[in-house]
């Protein structure tokens, strides 16, 4: 009787090796050698290119929402575009069952999301009322009442902080770190009829100059003094550069940073220039 044979893993191995130590050591195999080192090169340049191809396409897949932020919001076909603006809309005004919603308000490549409110007649409204209206504390982050959220050149828009309390604002507060600015500088703003997206240059406490408020401006000097002064004081360098034609957004709430504790009003600015 013949007894069958089997070949562990490691006999495979050491006789696969030994065949080719064999290979490699007979004069005649030359032609075989050759044959055999040029398989192996083609082999491992397909694996390479094959690996170097899959990772570009995860970078491109995983890729920061900051860098694509752009092509995104300006690719989609008009008519569908504003389709989704009214959709989005509609749906705060029918969450909230409020009119007063003008947008949604989101910072890119986090999750916060909210609705943009505005009351028609004044600033104080939605400082102490939620999105459906109701009397809190905690308000609700709210447009300036004199800013229409799609043709303005400034836009203001305030919301409550709190040290204690996670306020609607209070996320801003994590512009005092330049690392959280580096991966957060992209704002988007969605109305009825557009999308406004903006670029974080700038990271200020206000003490005691409240004319970031100011919405009425002399002449395109004036206009550009007002927006760079905010470059100048900021905390931090964006290495981002205003001109006199920039629109800008300024999200305002109170500061509760140590270093501005002995003001009585301290407030947090971030300032951001809208990308046409």
């Amino acid at each position: 009787m013949i007894k069958e044979f089997k070949l562990t893993n490691e006999q495979k191995c050491g006789n696969i090796f030994g065949w080719l130590r064999g290979m490699f050591m007979r004069k005649e195999s030359y032609f075989i050698k050759i044959c055999f080192i040029l398989i192996v090169i083609v082999f491992a340049s397909v694996t390479f290119f094959d690996l170097k191809s899959k990772n570009t396409e995860n970078d491109k897949n995983n890729g920061n929402d900051n860098d694509n932020v752009v092509e995104v919001v300006t690719n989609d076909n008009k008519e569908e575009k504003l389709k989704k603006n009214k959709e989005t809309v509609l749906y705060y005004r029918n969450k909230y069952n409020n009119n007063d919603v003008v947008g949604e308000f989101s910072i890119l490549n986090t999750d916060y999301k909210k609705a943009l409110m505005q009351n028609k007649k004044d600033n104080d409204y939605y400082l102490n009322h939620t999105e459906n209206g109701n009397s809190s504390f905690m308000g609700s982050i709210y447009l300036d009442f004199r800013i229409d959220v799609d043709s303005d050149n400034k836009l203001i828009i305030y919301g409550h902080n709190s040290e204690y309390v996670d306020m609607p604002f209070k996320i801003l507060e994590e512009y005092y770190s330049y690392d959280f600015y580096k991966e957060h500088q992209y704002i988007k703003i969605v109305t009825e009829n557009k999308v406004r997206l903006y670029k974080v240059y700038a990271v200020l406490v206000e003490t005691s100059d409240f004319s970031y408020m100011k919405v009425d401006f002399k002449d395109s000097d004036d206009w550009y003094e007002h927006i760079s002064s905010f470059k100048s004081k900021s905390m931090y360098d964006t290495l981002e550069d205003v001109e006199k034609d920039d629109n800008i957004l300024i999200m305002q709430t109170c500061s509760t940073h140590r270093n501005y504790k002995k003001y009585n009003k301290k407030f947090l600015l971030v300032v951001a220039k809208e990308i046409k």
